[in-house]
């Protein structure tokens, strides 16, 4: 049993495809360029881009035109990746929200004024660092992947400007133009207090500065750090935020392959990481060490990696996605444990062994 989709059905009867080894032709692209949609950089960028970046990767406006990430040597696949998802989240509409629910003007804008994000090497100011081009800068040491030590660590000297810096970027490029393409001249400005503020509340609303020891957000400097204090003391930022952002995180995180020991989305106290990971809706464990995913209330995906995992849906309707057909697995029902399954992965280095419990769904790529 257990080909039926159904995690249930198991219990009477007892998004990608896999790694790939770095291509020696693209030495720049790591082995999980393939699995994410990272490639080298296109023979239609300038030979500028050509020269300086080596990975990419981009989104397309509905009118048809892209948004690009270019990304350098230092950079993993899993940094572009993540940067493609936080500025797709910006970008895709929210239902029921006053001004969101139809951001693909805000898209084609973006594209229309050749919007993109450059990705260098090290860190912002410092000597030897890359150089961005014409796009919005987001640096190697800017970027933590979820499941990193930087991500679990809650480490601010890597703090995560990611949403800062993608949202400067549709800020700039999306929002801060008239209907006529002028740019407003408050935005000419590098030091845009408008930007700058709004950046913090989105820190703050998506968890970055729940566990910093100081009071508020931005070191201080914003108000608030959590979304209860938002709405407490910033009601404006509250209902700006709410009027045209999603609340949670809906893309398939992919977290760290390095990540040991377990990952979850729910939010615990002794867990200060879980500020961030409890607005997260989808996870995927990569690489082969032994880790455990742990989902949360809402309806979960879960996906195993090659070492042997326990994914725990929580609440809510939750799957468990494997990339290979079902006929590829061995199942089994641990009369012992009560409601624990275990999953066997036939082939080697793919998905190993997954226990799962509280999940009523499986997804095969058949």
């Amino acid at each position: 049993g257990g080909c039926d989709g159904s995690a249930a059905a198991l219990d009477s009867d007892s998004d990608a495809g896999s790694p790939i080894s770095t291509d020696p032709l693209n030495p720049c692209l790591d082995e999980y360029a393939a699995r994410l949609g990272i490639s080298a950089v296109p023979s239609t960028a300038s030979a500028a881009y050509k020269a300086l970046y080596c990975k990419y990767t981009h989104i397309t406006a509905p009118n048809g035109k892209p948004i690009e990430i270019f990304g350098q040597q230092q950079l993993s696949s899993l940094q572009l990746y993540r940067a493609r998802n936080i500025l797709e989240h910006y970008l895709r509409s929210a239902a029921g929200t006053t001004y969101g629910y139809d951001k693909g003007e805000v898209a084609n804008s973006m594209a229309n004024n050749g919007a993109k994000l450059d990705m260098p090497n090290g860190a912002h100011e410092q000597p030897g660092a890359g150089r961005s081009l014409e796009g919005q800068e987001l640096f190697w040491a800017e970027m933590p992947v979820e499941g990193s030590a930087w991500y679990m660590t809650n480490d601010y000297d890597h703090r995560d400007a990611g949403f800062e810096e993608i949202l400067h970027l549709v800020h700039d490029a999306g929002i801060g133009i008239d209907i006529e393409g002028v740019w407003i001249e408050e935005l000419q400005d590098e030091g845009s207090l408008t930007q700058e503020y709004l950046a913090s509340v989105i820190d703050a609303y998506y968890g970055l500065w729940g566990p910093h020891p100081d009071e508020g957000g931005m070191w201080g400097i914003y108000a608030a750090k959590t979304r209860s204090e938002i709405f407490e003391r910033d009601i404006m930022g509250w209902n700006v935020v709410n009027q045209f952002f999603s609340p949670y995180l809906t893309w398939m995180v992919m977290l760290d392959p390095e990540l040991e020991g377990s990952f979850t989305m729910t939010f615990r106290e002794s867990s200060p990481y879980t500020w961030k990971s409890q607005y997260i809706t989808h996870a995927t464990l990569l690489g082969g060490r032994s880790s455990n995913l742990q989902g949360n209330a809402r309806d979960n995906r879960l996906g195993p990696n090659a070492g042997e995992n326990t994914l725990d849906g929580m609440a809510g309707h939750d799957t468990v996605v494997f990339q290979g057909n079902c006929s590829e697995y061995t199942f089994s029902f641990d009369e012992i444990e009560g409601d624990v399954i275990t999953i066997e992965d036939s082939v080697a280095l793919r998905e190993g062994i997954t226990h799962i419990e509280n999940i009523e769904e499986l997804s095969f790529a058949d």
